[in-house]
């Protein structure tokens, strides 16, 4: 699992994945089947999403993701969901798939160009924290 990663923070109910290189169905399904199957996992806190590394071919593959989690719609709670991008292909991948997800999950989705403005949104205190993720 050399291009994705996550670390769950359960005393401030967050998720934070990464991705790196290639994005793919397959390296979502790796890290997310992973995700769920950890023990300090809770379906219900909020995510951050990453996707500052990450090459990004949209090529339906919005569709194959939200294919994926609607199976596992069990898995995925109310949390709300913040990527972090950097540049105008992410922006757009991230568009095509939130407006796909408000359709389908409860999942309330925003796109965030620094993690500061994530931590505000998701009403996140930590500068530790955020110093660690933006090195």
């Amino acid at each position: 699992m050399s291009n994705c990663a996550y670390t769950i923070y359960p005393e401030k109910k967050l998720v934070i994945e990464s991705y790196s290189e290639n994005f793919s169905l397959e390296v979502l399904k790796e890290l997310k089947n992973k995700e769920y199957n950890d023990d300090k996992f809770n379906k219900d806190y909020d995510i951050i999403v990453d996707f500052t590394k990450v090459n990004m071919t949209i090529e339906n593959l919005h569709i194959k993701i939200m294919s994926f989690l609607q199976e596992n719609k069990d898995k995925e709670g109310k949390g709300k969901r913040a990527f972090v991008t950097k540049n105008p292909e992410q922006v757009t991948g991230i568009m095509l798939f939130s407006n796909i997800v408000k359709q389908h999950l409860p999942i309330n989705v925003e796109i965030f160009s620094t993690y500061e403005a994530a931590f505000e949104w998701l009403h996140i205190d930590d500068e530790d924290l955020l110093n660690k993720l933006k090195h």
